[in-house]
């Protein structure tokens, strides 16, 4: 995108602001949603300390789980050979949100650290991305703290994917929900938060400027403010269309948005 340093300067404070109304609003949706992920709903008797009652398809369920476990487990940058076992042990569904980063290496061969503010990670407390990458820079990690990490992250993309009713919520507000893949993971689908309000990182020139002037290889992309002049309403525009198709004289002049 065509930003001049000027107009980074100027975008910087206002996307401080953005960010901090909308990732208030996003992390009190996923609060109040959280009880609606918790795995021993789905994984029953799989999950330590779950009630005895059973869940139905829990079994199923786990099997599924494995799966998907042993898929991303087997390949690098994991390469766990053992497999996967219940019952497992989970911590309280309690959730962080990271604001999602990633390598950018400019014309010049520089390679900085881009974060967007305005994508989040989305990992059970305490589970976050550097904690991860730290686990895996390890020359000898411990294969258990590795396997823990790799179970809660996959019980989030696991959960989120059974209950699809989350994420329509979610979007609803404005949060799409997309499963990634960043390269420094492998296979591992990394769930990650977004907003109908997007970020841009400016040509390498200004980038490589604002690295200079800052003294660290980091940079945080700034707001697109033509993602909030051209904000609409999901559902205005979807009742407006049943209405069309019916019979768009039924619509007032200029309802039709």
């Amino acid at each position: 995108m065509d930003i001049t340093l000027d107009q980074l300067a100027a975008l910087r404070p206002v996307t401080d602001g953005v960010v901090e109304v909308l990732q208030t609003r996003m992390t009190d949706a996923v609060t109040t949603l959280a009880p609606l992920l918790r795995p021993q709903a789905v994984l029953g008797e799989f999950v330590v300390g779950a009630s005895k009652d059973p869940v139905g398809g829990a079994a199923q369920a786990f099997e599924a789980f494995q799966a998907l476990f042993k898929r991303v487990a087997s390949v690098k940058p994991f390469r766990l050979s053992k497999p996967l076992v219940g019952p497992i042990e989970v911590m309280r569904t309690a959730f962080e949100m990271t604001p999602l980063e990633y390598q950018h290496t400019l014309e010049s061969g520089t390679t900085v650290t881009v974060r967007s503010p305005l994508r989040w990670v989305l990992t059970p407390l305490g589970f976050g991305p550097e904690r991860l990458r730290k686990a895996l820079r390890t020359a000898a990690p411990a294969e258990e703290e590795v396997r823990s990490l790799l179970v809660h992250w996959l019980l989030v993309h696991f959960m989120l994917e059974r209950n699809p009713g989350v994420r329509r919520v979610l979007e609803g507000l404005r949060f799409p929900v997309k499963t990634e893949q960043l390269p420094e993971f492998g296979e591992l689908p990394v769930t990650v938060i977004g907003s109908d309000v997007g970020t841009v990182r400016p040509v390498d020139a200004v980038v490589a400027k604002g690295v200079a002037f800052s003294g660290t290889p980091q940079f945080q992309e700034v707001i697109d403010i033509s993602s909030i002049a051209g904000l609409q309403d999901g559902l205005r525009a979807q009742l407006v269309e049943i209405v069309r198709a019916h019979d768009a004289a039924l619509l007032p002049p200029g309802g039709g948005g």
